[in-house]
C-alpha cells in the first residue's frame, strides 16, 4: 500500500495540482515518518488532512489539519488516502486484517482503490462526520474546500500513469522474488555439497517453551554412520542416544 499511496501523491507533487488530500494513519509514529512528505503536499494542495492516533502535532500551517482519533474508532484500523482534484479524484483504502506479524512490512490489509466520483464523495461525506466530531472549529473550512473540488470522472492520462507505474512496480518486485529464490536454491546447493562431503552427523533441534524438542535437520549420513532408518532419528527423540556407549554418555 505504501507504493500505491505515494504513486498517487506524486502524480500530485510532480504535475503540482491543487488538490484536497485526506490521509489515515493507524498510528501517530506512522504520520511522523510521513511528515516531510506531507508538508511538501501542503504547499502544493489546498487542503491536506491527517487521521491519526493520538499523539499528533499542532496544525502546521492554516491549510493542514490533523485529526487526532480516539483509541477505540474504527478508523484506527484503516489505512486510506483520498484525493480529490480538478483532473483526478480517488480512494486507496486498506482495513487492517488484524492478524499476527513480524514486522510492519508484513502486515495484512485487505485493500481496493477507485476513481469512481460517486464512491469518493461518499467517502468525503464519512470524513465529513468524523471532522465535524473531533474538530468542529475547522469543519467549515473543509466544506468550503470541498466546494471548489467536487468529484468527477479521471483525466485518462492519470490513469494511464497511475496504472503503468504499478505494472512496472509489480515487474520489478517479480524479478526481486526471482532473484531471491535463485540465491536460495544456490544456499540450498552449498548446503547440501557440505554435508556430502564430511563424513559426520549433523543435527539441528529447537527446544520449544515447554522444553520439548523439535527437529529443524537431520543429515543423510545418519543412514551411513548408524546404519539405522532416518526415520529412527526423527520420530524417537530417545533412539539416538541409546547410541552412545554408557561410558561415553
Amino acid at each position: 500500500m505504501v507504493h500505491i499511496s505515494h504513486t498517487l501523491e506524486d502524480i500530485v507533487l510532480t504535475r503540482r495540482i491543487p488538490a484536497m488530500i485526506f490521509t489515515g494513519f493507524q498510528e501517530s509514529s506512522h504520520w511522523r515518518q510521513e511528515t516531510q512528505r506531507y508538508r511538501a503536499l501542503a504547499r502544493v494542495a489546498q487542503q491536506v488532512c491527517i487521521f491519526a492516533a493520538k499523539p499528533l502535532p499542532h496544525d502546521s500551517t492554516v491549510d493542514a489539519l490533523q485529526v487526532a482519533l480516539s483509541g477505540d474508532d474504527p478508523l484506527r484500523q484503516e489505512w486510506f488516502v483520498v484525493i480529490v482534484s480538478t483532473t483526478f479524484s480517488v480512494v486507496l483504502c486498506g482495513q487492517d486484517r488484524l492478524e499476527a506479524s513480524t514486522s510492519e512490512a508484513t502486515r495484512q490489509f485487505d485493500t481496493f482503490w477507485t476513481f469512481e466520483p460517486q464512491i469518493v464523495a461518499h467517502v468525503l461525506d464519512l470524513l465529513e462526520i468524523v471532522i465535524d466530531h473531533y474538530r468542529p472549529d475547522r469543519l467549515g473550512q473543509f466544506q468550503a474546500a470541498r466546494q471548489n473540488y467536487p468529484p468527477h470522472p479521471p483525466d485518462a492520462e492519470i490513469v494511464t500513469a497511475f496504472t503503468t507505474e504499478l505494472i512496472r512496480f509489480e515487474e520489478r518486485l517479480n524479478q526481486e522474488l526471482l532473484r531471491a529464490e535463485a540465491q536460495a536454491r544456490a544456499g540450498a546447493e552449498r548446503f547440501r555439497q557440505v554435508v556430502q562431503s564430511i563424513n559426520d552427523h549433523i543435527y539441528v533441534y529447537a527446544f520449544l517453551a515447554d522444553g520439548s524438542p523439535q527437529q529443524i535437520y537431520v543429515s543423510p549420513n545418519w543412514i551411513s554412520l548408524t546404519g539405522y532408518p532416518l526415520e529412527k532419528a526423527t520420530v524417537d527423540w530417545d533412539f539416538w542416544p541409546s547410541l552412545i556407549v554408557p561410558e561415553d554418555r
